[in-house]
């Protein structure tokens, strides 16, 4: 009866939708002459500051895609997830709101304790500190910012470590110093297979004092309803005859309807305070709580990655997902005429809970012939201490700028569970399958240890106009980077009291050169070499005691050398752009995890690998009415030897990166009547297959291709915004990546985290 009626309102909505883009298609043959004159089709300029100076993003010699604020709204996207499968280049690997993780250029590994991507905010890099393979960083809202920028390829002089692939920049709206501003917004939408949403945001500008003194407040509630149905009393089949424990049911005992419910909340304030003309300060504090009721994965019954969309339990097991975190910034800047001078000092803190229901797991790992309801709840806390001091000079009338700095992080992961399994001592004190553990007890495992990276840097970029036309551009970053982790564990499981600890320390240089040919105002064509480098870590250091057969001491940095050709231009008087990028990387010591027999993961640099590809975007205008546009990525990232550790063979694709992925937008712009301007976009994306792992025999685990198509048509008059939408448009299910426990590995399933199905809903504005 649900399923029929959430079908029902899918079908009026859709109606509403088409209805909607008619009516706008109508009014565009309508009113055609009521466009203004002032609409030529050229497009408009986008400024970035990717070099830390501002600039044309055509003048720009990398391979840089920009988002502007009004292009986020007119997408709908909320949150970089949403994004990221949008961009050629770009992999989004994604185990829900606040565990995604991101690639470019088919730089991906599974495991280590550092992401290949750099996220920052601002001029705060996020960079997650690691341990147990932990390399998805925050996942702030995108309400109220002024642009994103993506980077990619490496940036090892400007943004240093984990941003060997690429850069991910989340720039903010500043404070107006000058101008009361404000913004309601409000949205609600039904999701199929699930139950309607809600979404309030709203942002306030007051200058306290005119010309210094501005106070910007932007906040955001967020309550969408879940998608998938927990079935509980029913389990996975037993593998063979190894387990001992019956045959599922037929059918649930009950159902939990839409276990995936997600509430958002969001608090960002930044004052500006303009000491002088040329000196200011800005505090900023950001805080965010998303609680999810569970994670957006669904069990596969046969041997594909689709299904529906139900999590099989033999219990009702709470898996309720908590990810808070602080962001608090000062920022301090003073023009000098011929440059300036930066300070930027962060601290975060962040906290995840993340469940996860053990009974299946561990009844198939220590078989005793009957369920034991449990759950494995760590508790990760991450702080961090970042400061930049940099200085940016572009004299007037020297061939001469660029950027010199300093760079500090201090950050500490403590990683706390205690693995409880209630009767468990009681029930099996006698079982001689229990015997390698004894003496039981309801703890099964507990752990409490702490990873603490330290990252120093140096770095300078320097450009050099060689004539009017030619420029080079040299840089250099000098790092040094220490790790310690300190791990302590107990329970039955472990056989007793544990203690693990370890260290490393790496130094090194991030080179780059490249030189760049402005033909004209909109033509420019440059070549470039740069090399990348992701932190290395720390394993377990006592797992031979463990049963895990040997011990695995720390694994040292990768790296990457990337070589690069590209083109940025403009045609047809400004109304078309073509912009192109082809490249080669060769990547030494490749950070792979690797989940051992024991259960434990660890983290070896496993070999080589080679990536070459490239990026095509297009956007154009035609005439005043039509704006079209789409890009394509190709990555061929393989194995350049045999990884015999992790069964992979020379010329296999790398984990988790498709070959090519893509996208097009076409946007038809018109005038309803006087004052009332509207808008029709569709947005449409193709992600090619991937896989987790390199045994590529069980197609369940496998991230199949996906394509997927998103409508949405606005209206605006003066102060009011209307826009309708309908997202995912034909209900494709993604298979966005596979499960993977952080504790004991259960055979007896296969889950895969998934994408929001067809979603249809209005929003409303007003700015004031």
């Amino acid at each position: 009866m649900r399923t029929q009626l959430g079908a029902n309102r899918l079908k009026v909505a859709g109606v509403v939708a088409v209805l909607w883009i008619l009516a706008g298609t109508q009014a565009v043959h309508a009113q055609q002459a009521a466009v203004t004159a002032g609409q030529s089709g050229v497009l408009e300029d986008i400024i970035v500051t990717a070099e830390k100076r501002s600039e044309r993003l055509q003048n720009v010699p990398l391979s840089v895609v920009a988002f502007t604020s009004e292009t986020l709204a007119e997408t709908g996207v909320q949150d970089f997830s949403s994004l990221a499968a949008r961009i050629p280049g770009v992999t989004l690997n994604s185990a829900g709101p606040g565990q995604s993780s991101f690639s470019i250029r088919g730089i991906a590994s599974v495991g280590g304790n550092a992401p290949t991507t750099g996220t920052y905010i601002d001029d705060t890099p996020i960079l997650p500190s690691g341990g147990d393979g932990a390399t998805a960083g925050i996942d702030p809202d995108l309400f109220d910012l002024s642009r994103i920028e993506i980077l990619r390829g490496p940036q090892g002089t400007l943004y240093g470590a984990s941003s060997m692939g690429g850069t991910v920049r989340l720039i903010t709206n500043q404070p107006n110093l000058t101008k009361q501003q404000g913004a309601v917004k409000i949205e609600g939408s039904y999701t199929e297979h699930g139950g309607g949403n809600a979404r309030l945001d709203a942002m306030y500008n007051m200058p306290l004092i005119e010309d210094r003194v501005a106070l910007r407040i932007v906040g955001t509630y967020k309550d969408f309803s879940g998608f998938i149905d927990r079935y509980v009393g029913v389990w996975a089949p037993s593998p063979g005859a190894q387990l001992p424990y019956p045959v599922a049911p037929a059918g649930p005992s009950s159902i939990v309807r839409n276990v995936n419910s997600e509430k958002l909340y969001s608090l960002r304030t930044m004052l500006k305070v303009a000491v002088t003309d040329a000196f200011s300060i800005t505090p900023s504090v950001w805080l965010q709580d998303l609680q999810m009721g569970g994670l957006p994965n669904y069990d596969i019954p046969a041997g594909n990655s689709s299904g529906p969309l139900i999590q099989a339990r033999p219990f009702n097991v709470s898996e309720a997902y908590s990810d808070r975190f602080v962001l608090s910034n000062l920022t301090m800047n003073y023009d000098l005429g011929w440059g300036s001078v930066l300070s930027t000092t962060s601290y975060m803190r962040r906290q995840e809970t993340n469940p996860d229901d053990e009974t299946e797991a561990l009844e198939n790992t220590i078989p005793q012939g009957q369920f034991v309801p449990n759950v494995y709840a760590p508790i990760v806390t991450t702080r961090e201490l970042t400061e930049e001091l940099r200085v940016a000079f572009n004299p007037e009338g020297w061939a001469l700028s660029g950027v010199t700095g300093a760079f500090f992080n201090n950050a500490n992961r403590h990683y706390y569970v205690n693995y409880l399994t209630p009767n468990y001592a009681a029930l099996f004190s006698n079982s001689p399958s229990s015997a390698p553990y004894l003496p039981l007890s309801d703890v099964n495992y507990s752990q409490h240890g702490d990873y603490s990276p330290k990252q120093s840097a140096v770095f300078a970029e320097l450009n050099y106009a060689i004539t009017s036309q030619w420029k080079a551009t040299a840089g250099l970053r000098w790092y040094d980077m220490q790790y310690t982790a300190v791990r302590y564990e107990d329970g039955w499981s472990n056989g007793g009291p544990t203690l693990s600890e370890g260290s490393a320390k790496n130094t090194g240089f991030n080179p780059k050169a490249e030189i760049s040919y402005q033909a004209t105002q909109e033509q420019l064509y440059y070549l470039l070499a740069s090399k990348g480098v992701r932190p290395g870590g720390v394993n377990t250091s006592n797992l031979s005691k463990k049963g895990c057969g040997q011990d695995y001491g720390p694994y040292g940095p990768d790296s990457l050398w990337n070589y690069e050709g590209g083109a940025k231009t403009r045609w047809l008087d400004g109304a078309l752009t073509v912009n192109a990028a082809a490249y080669y990387i060769k990547w030494n010591g490749v950070q792979q995890g690797k989940t051992l027999s024991c259960s434990y993961q660890i983290t070896e640099n496993a070999g080589a690998a080679t990536v070459h590809g490239g990026e095509v975007e297009i956007q154009g205008n035609i005439g005043a009415h039509i704006q079209l546009g789409g890009g394509v990525g190709y990555a061929k990232a393989v194995l350049a030897a045999d990884a015999p550790s992790l069964g992979g063979v020379k010329g296999q694709q790398l984990e988790n990166v498709p070959q090519w992925n893509a996208n097009a937008n076409a946007k038809y712009l018109f005038t309803l009547f006087s004052g009332a301007d509207g808008f029709v976009r569709a947005d449409a994306q193709f992600v090619g297959v991937s896989y987790p792992d390199f045994q590529r025999t069980d197609p369940a685990t496998f991230q199949r291709a996906y394509a997927l198509l998103d409508l949405r048509s606005g209206i605006t008059r003066g102060a009011w915004e209307a826009n309708l939408f309908v997202s995912n448009v034909f209900d494709k299910q993604a298979a966005l990546s596979h499960y993977l426990s952080d504790n004991y590995s259960a055979t007896t399933r296969t889950r895969m985290f998934t994408n929001q199905p067809r979603t249809a809903g209005l929003s409303l504005q007003c700015k004031f």
